[in-house]
């Protein structure tokens, strides 16, 4: 098993929008094969809301395994405002 990290960038939209970014893990030093867990951990969960109406940010992740390219998207509600999350991909291999 190895592990490794590196620290991106991901942005949210606002007014419903989803936004989808795309992560190159294929610098991270691991066979892209082998990967078989990768998460993203944001440093500024918090989430910013520009109205009193509520609602959340979503964040969803999907794999590719033949491309090595983690998606994350973020979708948001009418009131979460536009905003850029930092944090660590943490990528496992068997």
């Amino acid at each position: 098993m190895k592990i490794a990290t590196k620290t991106v960038s991901v942005t949210t939209g606002n007014s419903g929008s989803t936004y989808q970014n795309e992560i190159d893990l294929n610098d991270m030093g691991l066979d892209i094969n082998k990967i078989v867990a990768c998460y993203f951990e944001p440093s500024n969960a918090g989430i910013g809301l520009t109205g009193t109406g509520g609602g959340q940010c979503t964040l969803a992740k999907n794999y590719n395994t033949a491309t090595g390219k983690l998606i994350i998207s973020i979708g948001s509600t009418t009131y979460c405002r536009a905003m850029t999350w930092t944090g660590t991909v943490i990528a496992v291999t068997a």
